[in-house]
């Protein structure tokens, strides 16, 4: 008997990033990969913002409205987004990630000041995923708290929506857009791979089982602190 395991990162309703990844952007070398990839935790963020909730007020509202389960710490620790970054940089850059040397911080310990603070500054503060590729054997890749600038894009995603930003070679930026927590994505994209691996209209991919190579995790604070030493 013959398995196939079918694997994706739901971004939104019907909306995949591993299938532009793999098709669409095929032709590119993809640097670097940005974005918010849990809609739980920037749905939790949105609400601290907009009804000046603390973080275990918006927490329980999302759990009230099936935005968050039963147990948050996947997706409030910054682990499922981990998870999401994790692959995407594995198959954008052709080689595996260990996910243990991986940097990950989530949302818990922001406070209503931390989100006054930003409000301040004319930012907002998001659980960002990033990977950006700085050699042919190493990467930067973490899941942090940011403060963004009002004026860029994912400043303004809010709710339980995701948008991610890839860096390619050819097309430079472009922006994925979509649902990220809730029944009715998730159900959708669910009942969208069962018809593409009974029609077999899903892409193959070698990286996970057959690459040998394996890139080095750099700490994001070495990269920081080396280009603030490049700009002096």
């Amino acid at each position: 008997m013959e398995f196939h395991f079918y694997l994706k990162l739901l971004l939104g309703e019907e909306s995949l990033l591993l299938h532009p990844l793999m098709e669409s952007l095929v032709a590119n070398t993809v640097t670097e990969i940005r974005g918010i990839m849990n809609g739980t935790s920037n749905y939790i963020l949105t609400k601290m913002k907009e009804d000046n909730l603390s973080f275990d007020e918006a927490l329980k509202i999302a759990s009230e409205k099936g935005y968050a389960e039963a147990d948050p710490t996947f997706d409030v620790d910054g682990i499922d987004a981990g998870h999401k970054i994790n692959i995407l940089a594995s198959l954008a850059y052709g080689g595996s990630v260990k996910f243990k040397d991986m940097q990950l911080y989530g949302i818990r310990e922001i406070s209503t000041v931390d989100i006054f603070s930003a409000n301040q500054l004319n930012s907002t503060i998001k659980l960002i995923a990033s990977s950006k590729l700085l050699s042919e054997t190493s990467a930067q890749i973490s899941v942090e708290p940011v403060l963004i600038p009002n004026s860029e894009i994912l400043a303004k995603v809010d709710g339980v929506y995701n948008a991610i930003e890839t860096t390619g070679s050819y097309t430079d930026k472009t922006l994925f857009y979509g649902k990220g927590a809730g029944m009715d994505p998730t159900a959708s994209a669910v009942v969208a791979d069962i018809v593409k691996i009974v029609t077999r209209n899903h892409i193959e991919s070698d990286y996970f089982f057959n690459s040998t190579k394996v890139f080095e995790i750099v700490d994001s604070n070495t990269v920081k602190r080396f280009l603030l030493h490049k700009s002096f």
